[in-house]
């Protein structure tokens, strides 16, 4: 059976080229969809990225799936990163078509550990996760709901599978090409972008989107890192690629305009991490400088994010200099521009 017998289904995936198929999945956000890729290798398909675990979503990719020829069936799950729209059902599919999941171990280990977070049995975790917010200034009403609606995340995963096969940086063969697997710390601890260096094709993951830029931010139990610096080196690496280089993201419209849209995004991070300077030319808390950054109202999840972003930034100039942390003998630091 030829791959191309993929269009002739009631949901038809989007042929990109010759053994690459877009599935556009639904997501209940404001950004309300995720793509999700297809790659025929020459014993099966690889799906890149899941979409969520919703009735819709996994109705579409059972229809999908089960219409691979039994010559060339599914052969393995590969998820840029575990963002619950990019691995949420990943469990599901291993299971049900009996293939094997590749991804980075950091995200893997990561994501265990989150799904296995139960401050309520653990009181060390319940005392850090407090920590982890209240040292930002948040008031504890608010860090109550940010942790109770993060830790309602947990079921919106499928269980993954035991085992997995451990990405890393380095050289994947598919179909007789050569894929290049490129690996970034920032958005996630280790997110997997896929370059195709025969055909200058790039399923890009979160890591360059057409319109939007993706959420870059410290996370719990990393309060002194710097994700900020090392994303933007990761965006910068992209430039070796070639400017004409055809981009598959995770969300939005593909792109081939990959040198102008990396120079756009590193510009609009900087410009951020620039803003927060006017923001603590007086002693400021984190909360502080996060509510002048993002002057609307918040939900939970959101204030979570607007968090993790604000200390990514504050972090960044802390590097470069640019601010100093206050207030060492508080529990809650304050910033001010240097």
């Amino acid at each position: 059976m030829h791959s191309d017998q993929l269009i002739n289904l009631t949901r038809k995936p989007t042929k990109i080229t010759n053994g690459i198929y877009q599935i556009r999945l639904p997501l209940p956000y404001a950004l309300d969809h995720i793509n999700v890729y297809l790659i025929e290798d020459h014993d099966g398909w690889i799906l890149v990225d899941t979409g969520i675990k919703s009735e819709h979503s996994q109705t579409i990719l059972k229809e999908i799936l089960n219409t691979l020829p039994k010559a060339k069936p599914l052969k393995a799950v590969l998820a840029t990163h575990t963002h619950v729209d990019h691995i949420g059902v990943a469990g599901w599919i291993c299971e049900t078509w009996q293939v094997p999941l590749w991804v980075t171990k950091a995200e893997y280990d990561g994501l265990q550990h989150f799904l296995g977070m139960d401050p309520k049995n653990d009181t060390t975790l319940a005392t850090e996760l407090n920590d982890f917010y209240h040292c930002g200034g948040i008031p504890e009403t608010d860090y109550e709901l940010i942790i109770r609606g993060l830790l309602g995340f947990q079921k919106a995963f499928h269980p993954l599978p035991d085992k997995y096969l451990s990405l890393e940086e380095g050289k994947l063969v598919i179909n007789g090409e050569t894929w290049q697997i490129q690996i970034n710390d920032g958005h996630t601890v280790a997110h997997t972008s896929l370059f195709n260096q025969d055909r200058s094709i790039l399923i890009s993951g979160d890591q360059v989107l057409a319109r939007i830029s993706s959420n870059v931010s410290v996370r719990f139990g990393e309060l002194n890192s710097n994700p900020l610096k090392s994303w933007i080196a990761g965006l910068e690496r992209l430039k070796s690629l070639p400017k004409d280089t055809l981009v598959l993201p995770s969300h939005e419209k593909t792109m081939s305009n990959l040198h102008d849209r990396v120079d756009e995004l590193i510009k609009g991070y900087l410009d951020n991490a620039h803003k927060i300077l006017s923001f603590c030319q007086t002693p400021s808390t984190a909360e502080e400088i996060l509510r002048a950054l993002f002057p609307r109202e918040l939900s939970p999840l959101d204030h979570h994010l607007a968090y993790g972003e604000t200390m990514a930034y504050i972090n960044y100039q802390l590097t470069e200099k640019n601010i100093q942390t206050l207030g060492a003998e508080s529990d809650i630091p304050l910033y001010k521009a240097a």
